[in-house]
């Protein structure tokens, strides 16, 4: 249990500082990066949650609870859609071409992690 206790050691030296910064703490002392060089920091207050729940941490008390616009989105604009019906044989409307644009730069979505250009190695990686 070395993790436990290093993680334990952060939370006895700053028993001041917010959860969020005892994390990114243990983030950096545990070598817990994301492939994109960021931090995990959120599963590593995942983690200090479930071990304060099981008994074995006492996190600090919350400092301060953070707006979050992100949990109550904008609903999208309704898309337009073309409903002029097409009949007939398909073999009558040739050529047909169909394009996946998905995870391509024509995705308009979000397009996940970039890679890590940092040149962090090691760590544990999830």
């Amino acid at each position: 249990m070395d993790g436990l206790r290093a993680g334990r050691a952060p939370i006895e030296r700053y028993p001041r500082e917010s959860r969020r910064k005892l994390s990114a703490r243990l983030c950096e002392v545990w070598q817990w990066w994301q492939t994109n060089c960021a931090l995990r920091d959120m599963v590593c207050r995942g983690l200090l949650l479930l071990l304060e729940h099981v008994g074995q941490i006492t996190l600090p008390p919350v400092s301060y609870v953070r707006h979050n616009p992100l949990s109550k989105p904008a609903l999208p604009q309704p898309v337009l859609i073309e409903t002029t019906s097409i009949e007939g044989a398909l073999c009558n409307l040739q050529p047909l071409e169909l394009e996946p644009v998905r995870r391509t730069a024509q995705d308009t979505r979000a397009m996940g992690p970039k890679p890590c250009t940092c040149g962090r190695t090691g760590g544990i990686t999830i």
